[in-house]
């Protein structure tokens, strides 16, 4: 059978909490919130990363340079006259309906490999509070986040570095969930696999104050992101003033892949670029279940 909450232990036919109530994951101390998100239009710097570690290629063909990938960012200018895709994420951002949460495991400045979990999250005190923004806030971790075979994080980087105050993880193995709202309460999620990021950090001492300057790259697959959006209820773009149809074939039409994820010689993926920063937080725990 299946377990929804847990791991399945085929030795009693029992279902084991990842979580047993008062017995919650200890998290790092060293945690940053993201206050910035941005998809970049094109494949330029600052705002994309060269995804298939090929110099001589970039995308858009038409918006791009140096390498650097970022075909999903050319999507922008198509959609643009329906929906400010950047603008969602902002506001998104500012009333917290988007919240990530960077956890670093073992995080150090000498160059040695450390741990990046990423997190979906929630503020633990109103705005009011505590400005999620600009300040150091408490957050709960959404248990959704985790892997509840294995009960480990869905999303990390297990060979995230920091030399000279430049930040780099990933590589062709890891995977970043990318939301990319058209609305307030429709949002689009897809795997960007093949995910990378690259940025600086702000230090005090040996504590990791920011991170500013960062970008993620990666590789969506386009038909996984078709059949996210065909799988949308229709009513969820009442507010669009575009059909649930004529969004889902915008990203058909306009999204040209330029990535082989899977090896097999078939461009079958759009690579994106995502510029991030992210401030100083807390983790106090877990989202009680509701």
């Amino acid at each position: 059978g299946d377990c929804d909450t847990g791991q399945c232990n085929g030795a009693t036919g029992q279902c084991v909490q990842c979580f047993p109530e008062g017995q919650e994951p200890q998290f790092s101390d060293v945690v940053h919130k993201t206050n910035h998100l941005a998809i970049g239009e094109g494949g330029t710097p600052g705002f994309a990363l060269d995804v298939d570690q090929d110099p001589a290629t970039c995308a858009p063909l038409n918006n791009c340079q140096d390498g650097l990938d970022n075909a999903i960012g050319g999507l922008l200018d198509q959609v643009g006259q329906f929906v400010d895709v950047n603008a969602e994420l902002g506001k998104a951002l500012e009333e917290g309906s988007i919240m990530l949460l960077m956890e670093s495991v073992g995080a150090n400045t000498t160059g040695q490999d450390f741990t990046i979990n990423i997190y979906l999250g929630e503020a633990a005190v109103d705005k009011e509070t505590c400005d999620w923004q600009s300040e150091t806030c408490e957050y709960l971790v959404d248990p959704s986040s985790f892997d509840l075979d294995q009960c480990t994080p869905i999303i990390f980087f297990d060979n995230a570095t920091i030399t000279d105050g430049h930040l780099s993880a990933g590589g062709p193995e890891a995977i970043f969930s990318v939301t990319i709202p058209l609305d307030s309460g429709l949002v689009l999620t897809a795997n960007a696999y093949m995910a990378r990021i690259e940025g600086t950090v702000q230090l005090e001492g040996e504590t990791i104050t920011a991170i500013t300057d960062a970008i993620i790259g990666g590789a969506v697959h386009k038909q996984e992101l078709i059949d996210t959006c065909l799988a949308l209820p229709a009513d969820t773009f009442t507010d669009l003033p575009i059909s649930k149809e004529m969004i889902c074939n915008l990203l058909d039409m306009f999204i040209v892949a330029d990535i082989d994820i899977d090896g097999d010689g078939m461009l079958d993926s759009a690579s994106i670029g995502i510029a991030l920063e992210a401030i100083g937080a807390t983790i106090a725990g877990l989202q009680p279940e509701a």
